[in-house]
């Protein structure tokens, strides 16, 4: 390959990616199949970040991934470059990979552990039960008095329905802002 070769690529995939990004998450339509329809953009961020306010611990699985994934992203893209793909292709490649390392993870948190309370909520969701705010007051007041309230064998962090694991994905958008 001729420099001229590879400078007629790099500006293709320039002309092709420059106003371009690629977006990995949840979208305005993943939602929750319950009643008031949550994003699940908005429980993945409640458990990447937590809730002290609402005794709901941080258990971070985002952040962490591009920490640790993204000299091996980044890899990956020169490593498109290198084999002369299109930018779709590179976009597709590394949304999938970005993809399932943020899915692997998710599936390796395991602290902290759940509280009593939300695995009692678990098994009155598994059970058919509706969770309300009240349930929620119901419950935490239970197990404050030490009544025995039945817990859910589930005891997974982030992985009760597999609906998080499920609805991430990526997108490839254009920015409208820098065109």
């Amino acid at each position: 390959m001729t420099l001229s070769n590879i400078s007629r690529y790099l500006k293709k995939i320039e002309e092709e990616l420059g106003n371009k990004e690629l977006q990995v998450g949840w979208f305005k339509d993943a939602k929750y199949p319950n009643e008031d329809k949550t994003p699940v953009a908005y429980v993945a961020a409640i458990q990447e970040l937590g809730v002290p306010s609402r005794s709901i611990p941080a258990r971070p699985f985002m952040r962490p991934t591009f920490k640790t994934k993204k000299d091996r992203w980044i890899q990956l893209f020169a490593q498109g470059l290198a084999q002369q793909k299109t930018g779709q292709q590179i976009f597709d490649s590394l949304g999938l990979s970005m993809v399932g390392d943020i899915r692997e993870a998710i599936t390796d948190v395991t602290t902290p552990p759940l509280s009593k309370v939300t695995l009692a909520l678990r098994k009155i969701r598994k059970d058919g039960g509706k969770v309300t705010g009240k349930t929620v007051g119901q419950v935490a007041g239970k197990l404050a008095r030490g009544e025995n309230v039945p817990l859910s064998s589930n005891t997974k962090p982030l992985n009760e329905t597999g609906y998080m694991l499920a609805t991430l994905t990526y997108r490839i958008e254009t920015n409208t802002i820098n065109t």
